[in-house]
């Protein structure tokens, strides 16, 4: 072999070895582009999978949450139910009180003025007897008085009965 057709052996493994390259840039290049297109529509595929889990994920979280929810409504409406009964249970006492309170008062009402018309009567019945006592009282006096005169108009001053 000459120098010329190593040299053109050369030429053609350089030809070779450049197209080559050019085939494996291009390989790689469509390579790359195969795995860009695949890790994209992967990547959609993934976020598309992730919302909807989360769409599920908020979807039961909120059903539970709705639950939990008409748990506590229907837990305040029973305690309210409860506290309504014993509120109305306590009013009713406190107005059978007052009722009983009411009556007691109106007995103590009467009483008062049948106490008030008692001593009316008494003050005037007291009255009365006073007036009774000092005229009975001036009358004795002037009974008395009478008899002194009388006694001395029939025992004049030196016999009278006394102390001997």
């Amino acid at each position: 072999m000459t120098q010329e057709d190593l040299d053109q052996i050369g030429g053609l493994i350089s030809a070779n070895n450049r197209a080559i390259e050019e085939q494996t840039r291009s390989l790689i290049s469509a390579n790359n582009r195969a795995i860009e297109e695949q890790t994209r529509s992967l990547i959609s595929a993934n976020n598309q999978a992730i919302e909807e889990q989360t769409r599920s994920l908020i979807s039961a979280n909120n059903q539970v949450l709705f639950e939990a929810m008409r748990a506590i409504e229907d837990h305040l409406d029973q305690s309210i139910g409860r506290l309504r009964d014993e509120l109305g249970g306590r009013l009713a006492h406190v107005e059978r009180r007052l009722d009983f309170m009411e009556a007691r008062f109106t007995a103590f009402e009467f009483q008062l003025a049948g106490i008030g018309k008692s001593l009316i009567t008494g003050e005037r019945l007291d009255s009365e007897m006073s007036a009774t006592q000092t005229a009975q009282q001036r009358a004795i006096d002037d009974l008395a008085r009478r008899l002194g005169k009388v006694e001395r108009q029939i025992n004049p001053i030196g016999n009278q009965p006394g102390p001997q």
